[in-house]
């Protein structure tokens, strides 16, 4: 657990809890630096209370998450890179908004996905091969000419709360290979 504003200084910061808990109670600063959750977090939930910012190189993932437990995301996330879920078996969650810049490299989240009322603006495309749920409020993705592809179920978190979703791609292509609102959007 860090409680205070914390700023990676020196190279790529990687978690690795032995399948517990991370808990980041306020601010990160990337410091232009990665970010790896590493596979040893396993089951275990990691939680980033406040923004993110500053995150990675400019080349490739400056966030990059390979557990299996959940990553939550609770505040704005902001980068020169792109995002990393290499797990099918993970799952991660944006309250905040998402801002990236462009890298070559286009974001992937291969576990499921809660989009929690956010704008997510990135560069170079961004594919979600897990189930995707729409939650709290309207959902923007803008990927800057990239494509969009969600490789599976695409829902709102409830029957009861239809959410709204708007793609812009640009002259980027927007593919859905999963049944789109088996709980309406």
């Amino acid at each position: 657990t860090v409680t205070g504003a914390a700023t990676i200084l020196n190279g790529e910061l990687s978690l690795n809890s032995n399948g517990g808990a991370i808990l980041f109670g306020s601010t990160l600063d990337g410091g232009s630096q990665n970010l790896v959750i590493s596979s040893g977090t396993a089951l275990g939930t990691t939680t980033f209370q406040g923004a993110l910012t500053n995150m990675g190189t400019g080349a490739g993932f400056a966030i990059t998450l390979a557990s299996e437990g959940l990553v939550d995301f609770q505040s704005t996330v902001s980068g020169f890179g792109c995002i990393d879920s290499s797990l099918l078996s993970g799952s991660t969650k944006f309250s905040g908004n998402v801002d990236l810049t462009s890298s070559g490299t286009g974001s992937t989240l291969n576990g499921s996905v809660e989009f929690a009322g956010i704008n997510w603006t990135g560069f170079d495309g961004l594919t979600v091969n897990g189930a995707v749920t729409l939650s709290s409020a309207p959902v923007t993705i803008v990927s800057n000419n990239g494509d969009i592809t969600f490789g599976s179920t695409l829902d709102s978190d409830s029957i009861l709360t239809p959410r709204d979703l708007t793609l812009t791609a640009g002259i980027g292509n927007i593919l859905f290979t999963g049944l789109i609102g088996g709980t309406p959007l």
